[in-house]
């Protein structure tokens, strides 16, 4: 049943529910049903096949059946089942929606489209900020408001997996690779690294194949700006709904093969260094490929993809203090800069790699950088790059996302970070990124580090100066925290933060 075509009331809906949540407890104690009672009980579209892998909607309602109450099923303790509950009450992504129809989104559509634009409809919005429009089935009665950025739109739009999980056999359902579940079912599979951080960064940092583009015109039309994101340390703020694979009843008692292949768990590995290093190079390669395909029709590269700081800025140099003006100024007079920290993300994410991999790298970033001498030139005359991470680069990613790092990996790891943020280079937002990367790892290697007097006040003062929000509560104003970075940006004192990088390394070589 499509979007527009849906004559089901509010009431025979949710009578509809009543009598599928009845059909789906009976499934629970055991009472055999037929695939297409299966099908009813999730409310599924007509004519889908129960296990197809299509994509399909279906609303947080359904999840919520047996994700609110908090008390468990008769299963093993893998999940709360109060996940409904913690992403309707606290988790922003509910309200993704909700943001398009406010009076600043309206001002943003009306110096964009015109009065009579409704951006709540728009593609390029809804996008980011709800599910699909133009997935072709949906739960019937679905509306396109009904939620934000729901459940579907992070563990997978296929419904199969929603059947095979809900209504198959607990212990054949939890025994099951993440592999499986995900190409024969069609589940994102989110404790692994890299898809988690390839989904959230095609909305915070882009996706052109998806639809998932911010152009200029937008921001000067009054959307809020990006900010750069560390994945490992939003998983530390997000409201959670999960549960950690090491604090998971059922995880820590089945054997190590389900652990590893179905949980990607192997007791005493350090985490969150695999995950900031897979969160750098991937966050390089998304920035990277928004760049270039911003250009790939022949036209100047967006507005959007150059530094900020290039034009929005003070003419005046009025101190050192300046960094844009220091950082930059190798390139051609008049012309908008190439964002640089893209290349310490290089740095960072080939960490304890081939030397040769990531010089490969740095020559396809290379060309993007030169474009800083002319980035306005003919375009019949000069090539339009196209920005891809090589195979051996990818596979090198792969194996990052699979890899186990223990306490010496992560304690070299952070040093290295540390010497990279004393570089002649640092600029703002490589800055922010490794002091965010440094927080997650040195809290995973000891713990609470703000038992640590000397230690807490380093962070406290990157905090302070880098707008990292490390001590702010995941449900704070998000138009604030832009206001504050935005605000730190213009701050920024590039050799104050080197000084701050080399006395943290210089602390942590004493603790050792």
């Amino acid at each position: 049943m499509s979007l527009h075509n849906s004559s089901s009331s509010s009431s025979s809906r949710w009578i509809l529910r009543g009598v599928a949540f009845g059909v789906f407890l009976g499934v629970m104690s055991g009472q055999s049903y037929s695939h297409a009672q299966q099908a009813e009980a999730l409310a599924l579209p007509a004519g889908l096949g129960p296990r197809a892998v299509e994509p399909t909607i279906l609303s947080a309602e359904v999840c919520a059946r047996c994700h609110q109450t908090g008390q468990e099923m008769e299963s093993p303790r893998l999940v709360l089942h109060d996940e409904f509950k913690t992403w309707k009450s606290f988790d922003r992504h509910s309200r993704a929606f909700t943001t398009l129809i406010s009076d600043r989104s309206r001002e943003i559509g009306a110096r964009l489209y015109g009065d009579k634009v409704d951006v709540s409809t728009l593609k390029e919005c809804l996008t980011c900020h709800g599910t699909d429009a133009e997935v072709p089935h949906k739960e019937p009665g679905f509306t396109i408001n009904q939620d934000g950025v729901s459940c579907v739109v992070c563990h997978g739009t296929s419904h199969a997996w929603v059947v095979e999980h809900a209504l198959g056999s607990y212990e054949s359902w939890m025994t099951r690779s993440a592999q499986e579940k995900s190409n024969k079912f069609g589940m994102n599979d989110l404790r692994e690294p890299l898809t988690k951080a390839r989904l959230c960064l095609s909305c915070h940092v882009g996706d052109p194949g998806s639809g998932k583009v911010i152009p200029h015109a937008m921001y000067a039309a009054g959307h809020p700006p990006l900010a750069t994101i560390d994945l490992t340390e939003s998983s530390r703020l997000f409201p959670k709904h999960w549960l950690n694979a090491d604090k998971t009843p059922y995880i820590r008692q089945v054997r190590p093969q389900i652990q590893r292949d179905g949980y990607h768990f192997v007791e005493g590995e350090f985490k969150s260094t695999r995950n900031v290093l897979v969160s750098a190079l991937a966050q390089l390669d998304s920035e990277m490929t928004a760049f270039g395909s911003s250009r790939s029709k022949g036209t100047l590269v967006d507005f959007a993809r150059y530094e900020c700081a290039s034009c929005h800025r003070e003419l005046p140099a009025v101190s050192d203090a300046i960094w844009h003006q220091r950082v930059m100024g190798t390139s051609t007079q008049g012309r908008p800069n190439i964002p640089l920290w893209p290349n310490h993300l290089i740095t960072l994410g080939f960490v304890g790699g081939q030397a040769g991999l990531r010089l490969a790298v740095e020559a396809n970033i290379r060309t993007f950088v030169n474009l800083r001498k002319s980035p306005f030139a003919d375009q019949g005359s000069q090539k339009v790059p196209v920005w891809s991470l090589d195979g051996e680069s990818k596979t090198w990613l792969d194996g990052r996302s699979r890899r186990t790092y223990d306490r010496q990996d992560s304690v070299m790891i952070v040093k290295m970070i540390c010497a990279i943020g004393d570089s002649e280079s640092l600029d703002f937002r490589s800055a922010r990124q490794l002091a965010w990367s440094i927080w997650s790892i040195t809290t995973e290697l000891e713990g609470d580090r703000t038992k640590d007097p000397q230690l807490l006040s380093l962070f406290v003062a990157f905090d302070t100066e880098l707008a990292l929000s490390l001590f702010i509560a995941p449900e704070s104003d998000t138009e604030k925290q832009s206001i504050s970075w935005i605000e730190a940006e213009a701050k920024f004192d590039a050799t104050r933060i080197r000084a701050r990088f080399v006395e943290l390394r210089h602390r942590l070589d004493r603790q050792q």
